[in-house]
Parts: structure tokens; C-alpha cells; sequence
């Protein structure tokens, strides 16, 4: 949601499809968010969606708050460890989290 309050900032919504609190799709002029996980069949999975494209599945971070404004999109350099930290889980995301046994 921090993206899209820096969008509806600096750019003009043409479009938005919000179901509960996620976001399928944000288009601007010069923007087409689409949550692909969204567009899949019933029953399917964005596992198999990527297997069937020969994709490799793997566990990815992605540094949410650290992209407060669209600047940052166009950087070049890869953020900080720092960066990586989410209010939200209380922790930086890239630090293992305990298995429950």
C-alpha cells in the first residue's frame, strides 16, 4: 500500500481492482501492476503456474517498505540488509524464522 499512496501522489489512477485488502490490479500511464495469483484457474497454484512456464520456484525477499517512492524503482544499487526489515513481522525478513516442532 505504500506504493500505491507514492502513485496516487505523483501519478493519475486510471485504474484500480482492490478485493478485501489486496490489490489485483493499479494502472497508471506509466504503471500496470497485475497479481498474477489472481488471474489463476481455480485449483491451481502459482507453483505450478511457474513450473508450467519451466520456471524454478524458490523463496525470494522483497524489501516492501523500503520503497516508499518511485525514485527508488530506478536504482541500481540492491538495498541494504537493513532495508530488508518489516514492521509488520517485527524483524528483518531475511533472518531465519524458528520451525515449530
Amino acid at each position: 500500500t505504500q506504493l500505491f499512496s507514492v502513485l496516487l501522489q505523483t501519478e493519475e489512477i486510471n485504474y484500480v481492482i482492490k478485493r478485501g485488502s489486496s490489490y489485483s490490479a493499479i494502472s497508471t500511464e506509466n504503471f500496470l501492476f497485475l497479481d498474477v495469483t489472481n488471474y489463476l484457474a481455480a485449483g491451481s497454484s502459482y507453483d505450478q503456474f511457474l513450473k508450467g512456464y519451466g520456471a524454478t520456484v524458490h523463496k525470494s525477499f522483497f524489501p516492501y517498505e523500503y520503497f516508499d517512492n518511485l525514485g527508488k524503482l530506478t536504482s541500481t544499487d540492491f538495498p541494504r540488509y537493513q532495508d530488508f526489515y518489516s514492521s509488520l513481522k517485527g524483524r528483518n525478513t531475511l533472518e531465519p524464522t524458528a520451525t515449530l516442532r
